[in-house]
C-alpha cells in the first residue's frame, strides 16, 4: 500500500510538471505571435497612411525608384490605400517572384524578365511598356565643356555601373563600353552596384570618380540638391546601346491593382512619369 501511494505521488508529480512545461511553452508561443505580430505592423506603417488593410507591394527597378515613389504617394493621398515600394534589381526581383514574394506589380527596367515571368505563368496577364529610359555618363567633378566621345575618352579612376547581369541599364552601360572599345582594357577601374540605384549612390558618395546613370536619377538629383553641374552629364548617344524599353507585369489579381494602375496611366501618373525624363508608353 505504501508503494502503490508512493508511485501515486510520482505520477501527480510529474503531471504537475508536464502541466507547468506546456504552460511555459504556450507562453513562450503567445510572446513570439505578439512580437512578430509587431514588427509586421511596423513594417507596414512606413508610408504612414490610415488604411489598415495589407498594402500594394511595388517592386521596382532602381532608376523608377522616384517616379515611382511620387505617384505612389499621390495615389494614397487620394485613394487612403498604402503602398510599398520596393527598390532593387530587375534581375533580383525576378528571382524574389519566381520563389513566391509577396508583390502584386512589377516594374522592371527591361521588358525581358516580365516576359519570363509569363512564359512560366508566375504572372496574370501579359507584361506592357510603360516607359522608355535613357543612359547617362555622368561625371560631377568635370568643369570643361565635351562631347560624350571626348568625356569617354577621359574617363579615370573609378567609374559605376550597375551589375550588367541583373541591372538592364548596366547592360546597356557594358554594350556602350563595348561599342566604344573600352570595355576590354579600360583606362578606369570599373565598380558595380547591385542596381542602378547602388551605382548612383557610388558616384554621389565619390566612391567612384564618374559612371553610368538613368536620366531620372539625375532630374531626381537636380530636383533635391539644385547642385547638377551643367557640363558635368552626357547623354549617351543610342547608337551605343540597345532601347531601355521598361515594362510592368501583374503579379497578383487584386482590384486594388486594377485602381492603381488606372491612377498610373492617368494623366496625372502620365506627368509624373515625364517630369523624370521618361517618354511614356501606356
Amino acid at each position: 500500500m505504501p508503494n502503490s501511494f508512493k508511485l501515486f505521488n510520482m505520477f501527480l508529480h510529474n503531471l504537475s510538471i508536464l502541466y507547468l512545461r506546456k504552460r511555459y511553452v504556450l507562453v513562450v508561443g503567445l510572446l513570439v505571435f505578439l512580437s512578430l505580430h509587431a514588427a509586421l505592423a511596423n513594417s507596414f506603417d512606413v508610408n504612414n497612411a490610415n488604411d489598415s488593410a495589407t498594402p500594394l507591394n511595388l517592386a521596382v527597378a532602381g532608376n523608377f525608384a522616384e517616379p515611382l515613389r511620387d505617384i505612389a504617394r499621390a495615389y494614397q493621398q487620394q485613394s487612403g490605400h498604402r503602398v510599398n515600394v520596393l527598390v532593387g534589381a530587375t534581375g533580383k526581383h525576378y528571382a524574389q517572384i519566381i520563389n513566391g514574394a509577396p508583390i502584386d506589380i512589377f516594374f522592371a527596367a527591361d521588358s525581358d524578365y516580365p516576359a519570363r515571368l509569363a512564359k512560366v505563368k508566375a504572372s496574370v496577364g501579359q507584361p506592357s511598356i510603360y516607359a522608355v529610359g535613357e543612359l547617362y555618363l555622368w561625371q560631377p567633378d568635370n568643369r570643361q565643356k565635351k562631347t560624350f566621345e571626348q568625356a569617354l575618352a577621359d574617363l579615370h579612376g573609378h567609374v559605376a555601373i550597375a551589375n550588367p547581369s541583373r541591372a538592364p541599364y548596366g547592360q546597356a552601360a557594358k554594350e556602350t563600353l563595348i561599342q566604344s572599345q573600352s570595355w576590354q582594357q579600360p583606362a578606369f577601374e570599373l565598380v558595380y552596384g547591385e542596381h542602378i540605384g547602388q551605382a548612383f549612390q557610388f558616384i554621389v558618395t565619390g566612391s567612384a570618380q564618374a559612371g553610368f546613370v538613368a536620366k531620372s536619377q539625375l532630374i531626381a538629383y537636380q530636383q533635391k540638391t539644385h547642385n547638377l553641374n551643367p557640363n558635368s552629364y552626357w547623354r549617351v548617344p543610342p547608337r551605343y546601346y540597345s532601347p531601355i524599353r521598361q515594362s510592368l507585369v501583374v503579379i497578383h489579381h487584386d482590384p486594388r491593382v486594377r485602381d492603381f494602375l488606372h491612377f498610373f496611366y492617368s494623366s496625372q501618373g502620365k506627368n509624373l512619369i515625364q517630369r523624370y525624363g521618361y517618354r511614356h508608353n501606356g
